[in-house]
């Protein structure tokens, strides 16, 4: 049986240069790879909602189910609203009902935002803008993203990182989300103990919501 394809989809401000070092990795592995660009971060204009990084989640994803292939997505970060959005009938579970082969069979959030469907980041994060967010027109820029983001490389590749994240689309942050895909797709979440970003209390709190809304594991 083949191995499942990964998809890995980038946090905000990050494009899928922050994996290249990754996805070699896993190709020896003998896994499929693929990535996702979210136009909210580096569409111009600015999108004003998910609309646009929801249909590039389904763009990339749609083939591969289509092929009859399972699929993994790597979720990290602000990028767990979109994927939570995107998925509505490309789940294994409906396209087994539907009498289709492959499908998309677990996700696994990587300090990612996990929230009720009509929720957004904003909201997640209380209502509040947090220090990280440096709000230019319609973007944001992400204040001090080496010690937020990169707090644990040595500064050469720290600045390296740095130098490749884009301004983010404002409304994104404050979009509602339109689906859980979290409950219906079996998901893991891996707490990072070391973010600065999105502190572990916090990744805590969404794992918090799987368990409780019962969401399969």
């Amino acid at each position: 049986m083949a191995p499942p394809v990964l998809v890995l989809a980038p946090g905000a401000w990050h494009t899928p240069d922050a994996y290249h070092k990754i996805i070699p990795r896993l190709e020896e592995k003998s896994f499929t790879c693929d990535t996702i660009s979210f136009p909210s971060v580096f569409a111009n204009p600015p999108p004003q909602d998910l609309n646009a990084d929801i249909q590039a989640v389904r763009n990339v994803i749609t083939p591969y189910v289509d092929e009859g292939r399972d699929v993994v997505i790597v979720v990290h970060s602000w990028s767990g609203a979109v994927i939570n959005s995107a998925l509505k009938g490309l789940d294994k579970a409906t396209r087994l009902e539907e009498g289709k082969t492959g499908g998309v069979s677990k996700l696994i959030f990587i300090a990612a935002f996990l929230v009720p469907e009509g929720v957004s980041v904003f909201d997640a994060v209380g209502g509040e803008v947090p220090s990280l967010w440096n709000t230019e027109g319609d973007v944001i820029y992400a204040n001090d993203p080496i010690t937020a983001f990169y707090n644990d490389l040595d500064p050469d590749e720290a600045q390296h990182y740095a130098s490749l994240l884009k301004p983010h689309a404002k409304a994104t942050k404050y979009s509602k989300t339109t689906g859980e895909a979290w409950k219906h797709i079996p998901s893991v979440y891996l707490i990072c103990d070391n973010d600065n970003a999105f502190p572990p209390f916090a990744q805590k709190g969404m794992v918090k919501i799987l368990l409780r809304m019962k969401a399969p594991t």
